[in-house]
């Protein structure tokens, strides 16, 4: 499901009662959308990833492109980055080991015009980040010929320790919900 119309995307920091102490929108004239938060990759710093149909750090390749932020905690955007291809794509986990982050989901349903090209596709990404700048050194589409989703991703500490997502296949032999191993 792609959303649509104008929606703004926003990180709303509130305190013990509730109340918003401060709001970072991420609003292009498309559409913007906040699918993951996680710590770090600082002290008092929170990572934000989400797509946009707009151009936020940069002008868009297609129906719905990823973005990263990094908001420090008075809720100042430190780095915006925005990157995809035609595919739309759909950001779902993300989970940081040091200074990489580890980006799981999936490309939507592709319809460049009035068919179907491509359903949906696995993909998981690792970026590094160095002096303020993410580096894209890994990217993995599964490219099925079915549906298939990634949900969730689990990055332990330790840097020899595998990566483990889970998602669902829609078809094959070992169709269904999953948990695997990236080792």
């Amino acid at each position: 499901y792609e959303p649509g119309g104008d929606a703004t995307a926003f990180v709303s920091f509130r305190d013990a009662t509730g109340a918003e102490t401060k709001r970072v929108d991420f609003a292009t004239a498309g559409t913007d959308t906040v699918e993951a938060l996680a710590l770090g990759p600082g002290p008092g710093q929170l990572t934000v990833v989400g797509r946009t149909s707009g151009s936020l750090a940069s002008p868009n390749q297609g129906q719905m492109d990823d973005f990263l932020a990094i908001v420090d905690g008075s809720g100042a955007v430190q780095t915006l980055v925005q990157s995809g291809d035609e595919r739309p794509q759909h950001p779902t986990a993300i989970g940081w080991r040091g200074t990489t982050l580890f980006v799981a989901g999936y490309d939507d349903t592709y319809v460049p015009t009035n068919y179907v090209e491509a359903w949906e596709d696995r993909t998981l990404q690792r970026f590094t980040f160095d002096g303020g700048t993410f580096v894209r050194d890994f990217a993995f589409a599964f490219q099925s010929a079915a549906s298939d989703f990634l949900y969730g991703l689990a990055v332990p500490p330790a840097a020899d320790a595998p990566v483990y997502v889970s998602g669902v296949l829609t078809s094959g032999t070992t169709k269904g919900p999953f948990v695997r191993s990236t080792s």
